[in-house]
């Protein structure tokens, strides 16, 4: 389970308490490693779009230490279609690809 960090954090957006919005991220990110936050936000979107190219070539992208992002497949099925008089119709639903990132699981104490 995430928890929110404390309000005293960079991270915190005082607008929506559960949104970090990505003007909130690239603050952080400077003010973390102490660069400009121009140079935050071209580093941001340069990350992003390093992701978004990777997934979309197919590639998995995994980041040690903090989770792997990867595109998974939801294969054809068959589905009904309801309509306004609760008749339902069978219809073919077509695969999809969709995106997906999976947290970096912890490791138990011993």
């Amino acid at each position: 389970m995430l928890r929110r960090p404390p309000r005293s954090t960079p991270l915190y957006s005082s607008a929506a308490s559960d949104v970090y919005k990505r003007q909130d991220l690239i603050n952080a990110i400077a003010e973390k490693s102490g660069i400009s936050k121009k140079d935050a936000g071209t580093f941001l979107n340069a990350t992003i779009d390093v992701i978004t190219e990777s997934l979309q070539n197919g590639e998995k992208v995994q980041m040690v230490g903090f989770g792997t992002f990867e595109v998974r497949e939801r294969k054809e099925r068959q589905g009904k279609k309801l309509s306004l008089i609760h008749i339902s119709e069978p219809t073919r639903l077509l695969s999809i690809s969709y995106a997906v990132f999976c947290l970096k699981k912890k490791k138990k104490k011993k």
